[in-house]
């Protein structure tokens, strides 16, 4: 782990003793509004921070975001960068590092501390980082990117929207269960991998249906970085390429274009449509049994699984077929599948996936999301 993560009593603290002279926030608008930048800058003027410059981020963040961003880090001579909200928050800040360590503009590398406000990305911990490019989106990999200090607070998750913590609560689940089945999969990720899934199972319920249920937003919270400390040592899979590919094109959120995929890439990776000597339905089962579902055999077990994340999209309100979505028509999607599926194997996701994908078995994924099925 690069990143130390303070959470609960400890994160009140943390930020007032942090070290430094210049700090640039990244921020989403609801943090502003919400009174969280002014209580970070005040804890950073106590500190000892002198200027404090406030950058606002938009949802899917672009190249073009992240130029202006660097633009003002530089001017600044920024020692301290910290990303206060979801993952477009800590993800352009991420890219922000990326590029001014690319064209060696920066003198050397601030610290970096990230704020997550939502309970999915688990961005506080890795070293991956999604931005789009000429419309589509592009996965960033560095070491450097992961921040050197992780600051939990649940008090940030009170004000989600019922869609985000939806939205949110399964890209986690989705960060689990592909990290456990991952070709770079160890001992040490699937401790992480099956903690996060048994409480995202049984805690995002909780939290949709009552935001103010502390004890939901902290569980939740804990899974959201738990996956993210395993898919940042393990990699994720083609949920996430295909996802990213689909959500671009489409304006879907990346969570609701995770959840919309999910059945159709475990049955893939699991043999159920097409019977092989699948390991990662023996991961499926074993998945299956920690949290504990049916699991005699490697097919029950990964079905067990399906079902129980058609369970608990139904309990989430969540659409179960791409086209459900506005602007996903057949011809739509028949239009863009080659522009998808090139994509989507070109991912940096995709080499973890624990079965390498064919482009024809992509377009039949793509085919059987669009109509809700997966078998």
């Amino acid at each position: 782990m690069k990143t130390k993560v303070v959470f609960h009593d400890q994160a009140n603290e943390a930020v007032a003793a942090l070290k430094g002279k210049s700090a640039l926030i990244v921020h989403d608008p609801i943090m502003r509004e919400l009174g969280f930048c002014d209580k970070i800058r005040e804890k950073l003027a106590a500190a000892g921070f002198s200027t404090v410059t406030l950058q606002e981020v938009r949802p899917e963040p672009d190249v073009e975001l992240v130029a202006g961003i660097l633009y003002r880090c530089e001017q600044d001579d920024a020692d301290t960068v910290i990303a206060i909200g979801g993952g477009a928050a800590i993800d352009t800040a991420k890219a922000v590092l990326y590029f001014s360590m690319q064209r060696g503009g920066a003198k050397r590398r601030p610290q970096f501390v990230a704020i997550p406000s939502t309970s999915g990305t688990g961005s506080e911990v890795t070293d991956f980082s999604v931005i789009t490019v000429n419309g589509a989106k592009k996965v960033l990999i560095d070491d450097a990117l992961a921040p050197d200090l992780a600051v939990l607070n649940a008090d940030y998750l009170k004000s989600l929207p019922q869609p985000v913590i939806a939205d949110s609560g399964m890209d986690a689940l989705s960060h689990g269960i592909e990290a456990y089945v991952s070709c770079g999969a160890s001992d040490y990720t699937d401790a992480l991998a099956e903690k996060a899934v048994a409480l995202v199972f049984k805690w995002l319920p909780v939290f949709y249906a009552d935001p103010s249920n502390t004890q939901a937003r902290e569980h939740m919270q804990n899974a959201s970085c738990m996956a993210g400390m395993a898919f940042t040592n393990s990699n994720l899979g083609i949920n996430h390429s295909l996802s990213h590919a689909v959500g671009a094109r489409f304006h879907i959120p990346h969570g609701r274009a995770i959840a919309l995929l999910m059945e159709q890439v475990i049955a893939y990776n699991g043999g159920i449509c097409v019977r092989r000597d699948s390991s990662a339905a023996k991961k499926y089962q074993r998945l299956a049994e920690r949290i504990g579902l049916p699991a005699r055999t490697p097919r029950e077990g990964t079905l067990q699984i399906i079902y129980a994340v058609q369970r608990l999209k139904k309990e989430l309100g969540m659409p179960d077929r791409l086209s459900a979505i506005r602007g996903v028509t057949k011809e739509a999607l028949g239009a863009a599948e080659s522009e998808l599926i090139g994509l989507a194997l070109e991912d940096r996701c995709t080499p973890g996936n624990p079965v390498s994908p064919k482009a024809e078995e992509l377009s039949v994924l793509l085919e059987k999301a669009y109509e809700g099925k997966f078998l």
